[in-house]
């Protein structure tokens, strides 16, 4: 493992401080996925990434803001990196989009949890995730395939935010992996139905009776 040093006596560069708080932050979610939460405390952090006690309360203030952070770039990264598949547009994008979501979430499981319960999840990361929601719905709409009267940002945000509600539904307990991903992708072809057409439309209804047939034969 890399330990870089903390020099308390010499200026850092910009450059620097933000390669600090990365490292200090992927560290983080390394101990996280080690350990779990409550075992993380901030004297071992330290202690693990080289640098003082002290400079972990001048980044992030305390354990809270340190978790909050660490999640953050996450969710900002996973937008910022997600490469779509060729020809990927319109409702096929929205169904990539949500899959790479959901397997963020798993891969970050405990501190996803965390951050869902305590209502954590920063600003930023919300508008990058509608965003994204946005400008796939927007391709429904130069494929003329939605209607004209829905605004398709409104729409986007209605989206995410039962996506967000499914989320808190898992981050409880209440429903189990496969859930998470079935009823998010089941929740956003819902939303959608209404205010599609043609192909799109056909696609969204053909999903929903598909997913039904599935759930009557795994209960028979």
């Amino acid at each position: 493992m890399e330990h870089y040093q903390e020099s308390l006596n010499m200026p850092i560069s910009p450059e620097r401080q933000d390669q600090r708080r990365k490292q200090i932050l992927a560290k983080t979610r390394d101990l996280i996925r080690q350990n779990g939460i409550k075992a993380l405390n901030i004297r071992d952090l330290a202690a693990f990434c080289g640098v003082s006690v002290p400079t972990l309360y001048n980044q992030f203030g305390n354990k809270d803001g340190l978790l909050k952070a660490a999640g953050e770039e996450v969710f900002l990264q996973h937008y910022d990196n997600i490469i779509y598949p060729p020809n990927s547009r319109g409702l096929m994008r929205i169904l990539f989009i949500d899959g790479k979501n959901v397997d963020m979430i798993l891969e970050n499981g405990e501190l996803s949890v965390y951050l869902t319960r305590a209502g954590r999840v920063a600003s930023d990361s919300l508008s990058a995730a509608q965003r994204a929601i946005g400008e796939a719905i927007d391709e429904i709409k130069q494929q003329g395939d939605l209607v004209d009267w829905i605004d398709s940002h409104y729409i986007a945000g209605r989206i995410y935010a039962r996506a967000r509600g499914v989320v808190a539904e898992w981050a409880i307990g209440a429903i189990n992996d496969d859930q998470l991903r079935r009823i998010r992708r089941n929740d956003m072809a819902l939303a959608l139905l209404g205010v599609t057409t043609g192909e799109t439309h056909a696609s969204l209804k053909q999903m929903l009776i598909d997913d039904r047939s599935h759930r009557e034969k795994n209960h028979s």
